[in-house]
């Protein structure tokens, strides 16, 4: 039974002996003097029961000051909860603060990197752009007379072209490599 339940059934119990025995206090006392004239051994009991109702009455009393006393630990441990729920936050967010700047640093890395990636990738363009008109250049060479000079000018300019190609290609997987583990590594790093 919960200590509210206790508080309450006695409180009851004493509320109903009080009203119970108190009634009209002048009916009572006559109808307690006429027993008396007529037993005066029923005096005894009435002191009795006078006696019990005092003690009743402590009892009540000590029930409430513990009570009470209980309820006031209760909310101050209840207090004393809340603060150390907000002391642990505070730590918490705190601890994930220690963080941020590593975080911060991953992220202008990863800022960095893919703006690199977009040159990277708008010079790829412009070279696969200038190797198609090289080569469309060089299937029209007999309609456009070159010379052997020239052709080995544009050979030249196509290979070197390729050569940009290829070696942007490996600069594009290398960039697009870092960006994943970059992207990977901010994932990770975000505390739990």
């Amino acid at each position: 039974m919960s200590i509210c339940r206790i508080k309450h059934l006695l409180f009851l119990i004493y509320f109903c002996s009080t009203v119970a025995l108190c009634g009209c206090v002048e009916r009572r006392e006559e109808a307690e003097k006429k027993i008396v004239d007529y037993d005066p051994l029923f005096a005894k009991l009435l002191e009795k029961r006078d006696l019990i109702q005092n003690e009743i009455s402590d009892i009540g009393a000590l029930y409430r000051k513990a009570a009470n006393a209980i309820y006031i630990q209760i909310e101050s441990l209840k207090k004393k909860r809340e603060d150390l729920r907000v002391e642990y936050l505070q730590a918490l967010e705190a601890k994930k603060q220690q963080l941020v700047p590593d975080q911060q640093e991953l992220r202008n890395k990863l800022i960095d990197i893919s703006a690199r990636f977009k040159i990277k990738t708008n010079e790829m363009n412009d070279v696969k752009r200038d190797i198609s008109e090289v080569d469309n250049l060089m299937q029209k060479k007999n309609r456009l007379d070159f010379t052997k000079e020239e052709i080995q000018v544009w050979n030249k300019k196509h290979s070197i072209l390729l050569e940009r190609e290829a070696t942007l290609g490996q600069e594009l997987t290398k960039l697009g490599e870092e960006i994943g583990m970059l992207r990977l590594k901010i994932k990770v790093l975000k505390a739990r």
